[in-house]
């Protein structure tokens, strides 16, 4: 579950901090993109501070600043998702 809240936060940091510095990867991770949906051995590719791909054997930037996820899970951000209006 920490870890979990690890990459929620580093993905949200990354999002924010580095919006126009060099791209970013994260491989090696397990990405989930829904239930049905999950990927194995995923790439997330981040460039400009937006989600450029995700997706498996995706190239990487020779630029690029890697961070290898083996053995970690990557969800989509929910925000907010327990609102009442």
């Amino acid at each position: 579950m920490r870890t979990r809240a690890c990459w929620t936060a580093f993905l949200a940091f990354v999002g924010v901090a580095w919006a126009a510095g060099p791209p970013y990867a994260i491989t090696n991770a397990k990405i989930v993109i829904s239930p049905e949906k999950i990927i194995a051995n995923g790439t997330i590719l981040l460039r400009d501070g937006r989600i450029q791909a995700v997706g498996e054997g995706l190239g990487v930037p020779a630029d690029a600043r890697i961070y290898d996820a083996k053995g970690q899970t990557v969800y989509p951000g929910l925000i907010d998702a327990q609102t009442h209006y």
